[in-house]
């Protein structure tokens, strides 16, 4: 099958003209379905197009993010081409926990147009502008999504609340995956001293969280927010670092997001580093998992239990993700 794959930001669109670079869930979704076997055309397009893309296509995918988010920069082109697909042509994707936001934006965008149509393209070139038409389309695809959006991928982990999810989200049918075997393998390698600290790698703002975790013996090293001062890993740094500590974290989402598909508990497991979770995640993964601890279970253990807490939580989670048959079983129903 020949796959459009595109969307509201600049990852969705493929763009390699980006602050920050790290593994996107654009990236991993489109190598998950060129893995089975299905030829995936993830780009931009360009409004010459658009009375003509369903005719190349067999289906596209686009990507979602709140109206009124900065990064909702291809907004107007991704419900330009949405409206080109029939309706049983078009899937959605959600990449990011923050998709819980897309319904109050749309209508937020919907309910302050005018001030919202200014503010989106305050700093666009004039030939970028969208079209009077364009509106037209835009406003009309923002109404279809509140009422009923087309099916859409989500990443997640089997234990997360997909019902909870469901009613965070635009409503439609809710296609649940776990692309962890799609990760590039890591050899663990035992580092000969481990340093008792934490590692944070997470773009956005976790100060209140930190504050309800307290006390903290262990030094916690922060990465990932440039605009915070912090140093930005590649994915292959963050690993070594997970390697090489003791410990990483797992900050807490809001309810309905939790059991969130994220690349640092893959990482951490495979690199047997103990992972903090919130709470919240803790209990939504059942009570017999071994990530029930608070840092008084951590900090003060010898070495040898530390060893003993990383490998149990490396085994309850590496045997929980999917396997690449049911990942590629599941994404190929899901386009059909």
């Amino acid at each position: 099958m020949k796959i459009l794959m595109t969307g509201c930001t600049a990852r969705h669109v493929n763009s390699q003209r980006l602050l920050y670079k790290y593994l996107a869930g654009s990236d991993v979704i489109r190598e998950t379905l060129k893995a089975a076997g299905h030829e995936v055309d993830h780009r931009f397009v360009y409004r010459d197009e658009y009375p003509t893309i369903a005719r190349k296509y067999d289906r596209v995918l686009c990507g979602m993010v709140k109206a009124n988010s900065l990064m909702s920069v291809h907004i107007n082109q991704a419900m330009s081409v949405l409206n080109a697909f029939p309706k049983k042509r078009r899937l959605i994707y959600y990449d990011d926990w923050c998709c819980f936001q897309i319904p109050s934006g749309t209508n937020y965008a919907l309910n302050n147009w005018e001030k919202w149509l200014k503010w989106r393209y305050r700093n666009t070139k004039q030939e970028n502008l969208p079209t009077a038409k364009e509106l037209i389309v835009m406003e009309k695809m923002f109404h279809e999504l509140l009422h009923q959006a087309p099916k859409a991928l989500a990443y997640m982990y089997d234990y997360a609340d997909l019902d909870a999810f469901k009613k965070k989200v635009l409503p439609g049918e809710i296609i649940r995956y776990d692309p962890s075997c799609m990760l590039k393998t890591v050899k663990y390698k035992p580092a000969p001293e481990r340093e008792r600290a934490w590692i944070s790698a997470t773009l956005h703002k976790h100060d209140s969280w930190f504050e309800s975790m307290a006390p903290w013996t262990w030094p916690v090293k922060h990465f990932g927010n440039k605009k915070r001062g912090q140093p930005v890993l590649t994915e292959e740094q963050v690993t070594e670092m997970y390697r090489t500590h003791w410990g990483m974290i797992t900050h807490g989402y809001p309810d309905g997001m939790l059991g969130w598909w994220r690349v640092r508990m893959v990482h951490a497991a495979r690199m047997k580093c103990i992972n903090l979770v919130d709470r919240k995640e803790a209990n939504l993964m059942g009570a017999a998992t071994p990530y029930h601890l608070d840092l008084n279970d951590v900090e003060g253990q010898p070495d040898g239990q530390l060893q003993e807490i990383a490998d149990a939580q490396a085994k309850f989670f590496l045997r929980k993700t999917w396997t690449r048959k049911r990942l590629l079983s599941t994404l190929t129903t899901a386009i059909q």
